[in-house]
């Protein structure tokens, strides 16, 4: 009987609730070898809420070693088939000796194992120091790409120099939709290949409903949840409210999430009696109550690859709204599991929210995502494309 592949998939925190689909798959078919980094300022990130000094812990910890410490038996469903689980500690941002440190034992790790394929989560400014693993490796190195290109206002030298070393070694690629394919195609020697998969509902969010309390209302709003930034379209949807107020004055709307890169809204603008405003971080438990507490999320976004938003929406059994940008409209089946917005307009959000209100189309849409057709087809064509991936 032929040995199974030996896969090393480096994991990153920010994108950490997709890739566990992936993990989960492909290590039943597989022999997965997983390491997470993580630093400092992402113990608080994405699925994690770690209260953890990093200065005591190795450079790689097992992830078996604190599993119950960091409280992480979530997570053990998705890594059970896995042959090994470590995480990467980089322990301080200004400590390059620890970073040095932290590179060697990763080195250290990959050419002990001598995986046949090393598959990166996209990469780090950290990880510009792997580059002679990745050289040693080349032939064997996969990379997912999640955005080809920064979102508006996201754009930092620093990041796009290193995108441009890794994009000259690396020859095989992963995208996540048909948008991003082009787009990330377009940047490359021809000599290079990409391929296509697709995200899957992020099932870990079903792991943190909790009871719904007495005074709270399920479907009660209208939701953008998720980074606040320049991109997401958060202005379209502020001027939207007031006309979907003038047909149901009772409808209550919400934003929630971290601003980043210095967006700021403009609460001026913001009538407190209809709209629900939460600028910080969220942990698990919160984002899941809000969008179990939505009949609709929306993500009118000025520009996308695809959305984790999306995602995790879907998990939790929620229609979308969103813009025809980008890979979104890839994700959204029109009418079925959401609404595909025609164009960028205030206007048109809220012809399309008023018309989804008039419909009352957020439980049939809600009963046509839990049946989950989609996800099974989805699941069964990443396979088949990694499959492919791996073994040629």
């Amino acid at each position: 009987m032929k040995a199974k592949k030996k896969i090393l998939f480096y994991a990153r925190v920010c994108y950490l609730d997709a890739a566990l689909e992936h993990i989960r798959l492909i290590s039943q078919h597989f022999q997965v070898h997983l390491l997470i980094e993580l630093s400092p300022s992402e113990t608080k990130d994405n699925i994690f809420n770690l209260d953890i000094n990093l200065g005591d812990y190795r450079n790689l910890t097992s992830y078996d070693e604190v599993c119950r410490d960091w409280k992480l038996e979530y997570l053990n469903d998705y890594f059970k088939d896995c042959q090994s689980v470590n995480f990467v500690i980089y322990k301080s941002k200004k400590d390059i000796l620890g970073l040095l440190n932290t590179t060697f034992s990763v080195s250290s790790f990959i050419w002990s194992l001598n995986p046949d394929i090393l598959h990166f989560d996209d990469f780090s400014t950290r990880q510009s120091l792997l580059l002679p693993i990745l050289l040693r490796f080349r032939k064997r190195v996969v990379m997912n790409i999640h955005d080809p290109k920064p979102h508006l206002g996201e754009s930092l030298w620093y990041i796009n120099f290193i995108k441009s070393i890794i994009f000259s070694v690396v020859s095989k690629y992963i995208t996540f939709s048909k948008f991003s394919k082009k787009l990330l195609s377009d940047q490359l020697h021809e000599s290079k290949s990409v391929h296509k998969l697709n995200l899957l509902p992020y099932s870990i969010f079903k792991k943190f409903i909790g009871p719904i309390p007495a005074n709270q209302t399920e479907g009660e709003y209208i939701t953008f949840i998720g980074r606040l930034s320049k991109y997401k379209g958060i202005e379209i949807f502020l001027e939207a409210i007031p006309e979907i107020l003038e047909r149901f004055p009772d409808q209550r709307f919400m934003i929630a999430g971290r601003p980043v890169y210095d967006y700021s809204i403009d609460t001026n603008r913001i009538d407190a009696e209809n709209l629900h405003l939460i600028q910080r971080h969220l942990s698990n438990q919160e984002m899941v109550e809000i969008i179990n507490r939505s009949k609709l999320i929306v993500c009118p976004y000025l520009e996308a690859t695809q959305s984790g938003v999306i995602m995790t929406a879907y998990a939790l059994n929620k229609p979308v709204l969103v813009s025809n940008s980008g890979g979104l409209p890839e994700y959204v089946h029109e009418n079925f599991t959401g609404i595909i917005l025609k164009n960028h307009t205030a206007k048109e959000l809220s012809q399309s929210v008023i018309r989804f209100l008039s419909d009352q189309s957020s439980e049939q849409f809600s009963h046509n995502i839990r049946q989950g057709d989609f996800i099974k087809e989805g699941m069964e064509s990443n396979l088949k494309s990694l499959m492919e991936l791996y073994v040629n």
